[in-house]
């Protein structure tokens, strides 16, 4: 049974937030070379962003998933971009990443936010549990890349 509960973040929670962002990340699929110095200056930078929201799940005190992003105004609405979000990976595939989701989702929609967008690893489990969560990949935006350091 689940003991966890949900809490905004702020500023305070940077430092439990890298750690577990840093130990996330680290292992499949992404296998990022994360160091406490770079994943804490992107969350930082991150919390730090106009229109911050940010929730992380705690199970007796303990960090075990966040999620974190910002919310911008469009012409025709609000609209929330999740920038990350983690789980710890002994507790993946276990409905906590859901009930995290849905949580920011019923948050977001009481402050009539109309769309949520993300960027995800294609192929891979998140894609599909993103799918499930009823998320599509969107047939307008395209996402572009441009490597500065092979000119």
């Amino acid at each position: 049974m689940m003991s966890e509960s949900i809490q905004p973040l702020g500023v305070e929670d940077l430092e439990l937030c890298t750690e577990l962002f840093i130990h996330v990340f680290h292992t499949e699929p992404w296998n990022e070379h994360w160091t406490k110095e770079t994943a804490g200056k992107k969350l930082n930078d991150l919390f730090n962003t106009p229109g911050f929201t940010g929730y992380g799940m705690f199970d007796r005190g303990e960090l075990i998933g966040f999620l974190a992003g910002y919310t911008e105004q469009r012409y025709d609405g609000k609209q929330f971009y999740l920038v990350e979000f983690c789980v710890k990976p002994e507790r993946q595939r276990k409905g906590y990443g859901s009930k995290l989701l849905s949580y920011l989702e019923r948050k977001l929609r009481e402050q009539n936010v109309g769309h949520v967008y993300l960027l995800t690893m294609r192929d891979s489990f998140t894609e599909i549990f993103y799918k499930k969560k009823n998320y599509r990949v969107s047939g307008r935006i395209v996402l572009m890349a441009k490597n500065l350091n092979q000119l």
